[in-house]
């Protein structure tokens, strides 16, 4: 939270900042969101409270999981709790409301709410991929059309409770905040709009959805779309005279993407250093096994590895920036990732975080080659990442291609057409 030196101290002891705290801070010259919650000896036991819109009603929803996490389903939502240690500081801060009548409620006060709100919304954020995955694992199991999985956004009746106090400690709380305006230039849409933007996009909207598997996905389709359907860039083998004939075009093999991306993530086309594109070479070369490994039915996301699929649109979005990209689709492409980073800057809530250090090893940054260095060493997804995701994703079990007993597809209502050459007793193959 921002605290200007005239205010008062947030420690309570009726002085002004920048003559209590502020000068402990600048002793130790280190200073981070959260410090006074952080440094809080008073802790007090609650419950957070939201809900989420469920379009269909599961097979017996009351599932308790790990991490004090607590699932129940009511008519049309789904009623999520989790059990937490938080500081009282922070509690008091986000009841200081409880008692007032709106109309005496002081503007500090709410924004003060307002901004601890923020840490509530960080906890419950880390629970929303585990419960999206659920979702998703009953809407295959149970075979329901119309169920999707939730953002941040789409959270709401956020509360707190006390436990001692029980629901006279409880307090609503400010979410969903609304979305900040984003504005594109008139008529930028005419010469940006492409399948393969609209493929990033949906990429985008699949990570704030916590849909990684479709994210994935759709970053790998959005670049063969990008090289090969939208494009149609030749490899080397083609640019020859019988590539240069149209006609025989659809006759001539496809380059493989892998070979694209060798050919033209370089230095010509960029703006970037050969050691920057290398590893946007690498980073979309990792995402494409990934993908593989998802379409081939090996292996499933897992949900807590977003800092990967993060960096995987950031490659992505860097990929289009070269100059074999149209100029008002690049504008169009900026625009895009300006209002990703900005939804994920205000929606992905803060987290108290205990035993901070200073280690001194800020730099301060002066020139384009130092930034775009920083830049790409913060997207680099390591070899440690790419083991950890092969180890912590879900692997998908081998298919049961038995014969599918016969009273099981008779009790679907509906005659099955079979082969035949079938008898009587046999069944179709689960394909």
């Amino acid at each position: 939270m921002k605290i200007s030196r005239n205010d008062s101290c947030p420690c309570g002891n009726n002085k002004k900042y920048k003559k209590c705290c502020l000068q402990k801070n600048i002793k130790t010259g280190y200073v981070y969101v959260g410090q006074d919650y952080a440094e809080d000896k008073e802790n007090v036991e609650v419950v957070i409270k939201y809900c989420v819109p469920s379009a269909v009603v599961f097979r017996n929803f009351d599932i308790d999981l790990p991490n004090n996490l607590h699932m129940r389903q009511s008519s049309g939502q789904l009623n999520i709790s989790i059990d937490r240690t938080i500081s009282k500081k922070l509690y008091d801060d986000l009841t200081l409301m409880i008692k007032d009548k709106p109309e005496n409620v002081k503007v500090e006060d709410a924004q003060k709410v307002a901004e601890a709100t923020e840490f509530i919304i960080g906890y419950i954020r880390q629970t929303l991929p585990v419960i999206n995955q659920e979702i998703i694992d009953r809407k295959y199991s149970e075979g329901h059309i119309f169920v999707r999985t939730f953002s941040i956004v789409d959270i709401f009746d956020v509360g707190i409770l006390d436990k001692k106090l029980g629901w006279g400690g409880f307090a609503m709380l400010p979410w969903p905040s609304p979305l900040p305006a984003f504005t594109i230039n008139k008529g930028l849409s005419d010469f940006g709009d492409a399948i393969f933007v609209r493929d990033m996009i949906e990429a985008m909207t699949a990570f704030f959805y916590f849909n990684y598997d479709d994210c994935i996905r759709k970053i790998i389709t959005s670049l063969e779309n990008c090289f090969i359907m939208h494009y149609k860039l030749p490899s080397k083998k083609q640019r020859s005279f019988l590539y240069k004939l149209k006609f025989l075009r659809p006759f001539l093999r496809s380059p493989k993407i892998l070979n694209l991306i060798d050919e033209y993530i370089i230095e010509d086309n960029y703006d970037y250093k050969e050691k920057n594109l290398k590893i946007l070479r690498q980073n979309i070369k990792y995402v494409y096994d990934m993908r593989n490994q998802i379409v081939h039915n090996e292996l499933r996301c897992d949900p807590g590895l977003f800092g990967i699929y993060k960096k995987a649109i950031g490659t992505l979005y860097y990929i289009y920036q070269g100059f074999f990209i149209e100029e008002g689709k690049r504008a169009y492409i900026f625009s895009f990732q300006r209002q990703f980073l900005v939804i994920d800057e205000n929606y992905s809530g803060l987290l108290v975080i205990k035993d901070i250090k200073d280690t001194g090893k800020e730099k301060i940054i002066s020139t384009k080659e130092e930034l775009d260095n920083a830049i790409f060493n913060n997207l680099e997804i390591t070899k440690n990442e790419v083991v950890e995701f092969k180890n912590k994703s879900r692997k998908i079990p081998n298919q049961n291609y038995s014969k599918v007993p016969r009273e099981i597809l008779e009790n679907l209502g509906q005659p099955i057409m079979l082969h035949p050459k079938a008898t009587k007793k046999d069944t179709p193959r689960q394909t």
